[in-house]
């Protein structure tokens, strides 16, 4: 049965996958800082140089499976639908969502996406990835421009 540190896992993994493709991607790219999930709402913390200077954003990074037109996304992060996600916060400038199964990115600024999700009327699911610490719900979006905030994709080969 997949547990909490399972996914932590396979999450980190995930982290380290998005830090090689932006190593290789964006010469721009100047640090990348893992940071503790305690800690902070995000997952990375990217210093880039730009025209002014360098600047730091940071990164909510999340791995799924693929494999569908379709992925999901958490709304509400318990069944009594009282809690968001952590990540859910104004200090995340990026969510990356990874397609597994083809090997994507697809990069979202996050505000837009927050601020979407915590108005959603749609249709929600239970989370049910046979996960025993699961909790909560999600809905689903396409993954090239199904959440407002779309950035970019990116194919991360030979990393």
């Amino acid at each position: 049965m997949r547990t909490f540190e399972i996914d932590l896992e396979l999450g980190e993994t995930a982290e380290r996958d998005f830090a090689k493709v932006l190593k290789k991607k964006m010469r721009t790219v100047k640090a990348i800082q893992k940071v503790n999930y305690k800690k902070y709402p995000y997952d990375l913390r990217i210093t880039v140089e730009t025209e002014g200077g360098q600047v730091d954003k940071t990164v909510e990074v999340k791995s799924l499976a693929g494999g569908y037109p379709t992925a999901c996304v958490e709304v509400w992060a318990d069944n009594s639908k009282t809690k968001r996600p952590q990540w859910f916060h104004k200090d995340v400038d990026i969510v990356a969502f990874q397609d597994r199964s083809r090997n994507k990115w697809f990069l979202y600024q996050a505000q837009p996406v927050i601020q979407f999700l915590k108005e959603y009327q749609g249709p929600l699911t239970r989370a049910k990835n046979s996960c025993k610490d699961d909790s909560g719900y999600i809905t689903l979006f396409t993954w090239e421009d199904g959440l407002p905030g779309f950035m970019t994709e990116v194919r991360g080969e030979d990393v």
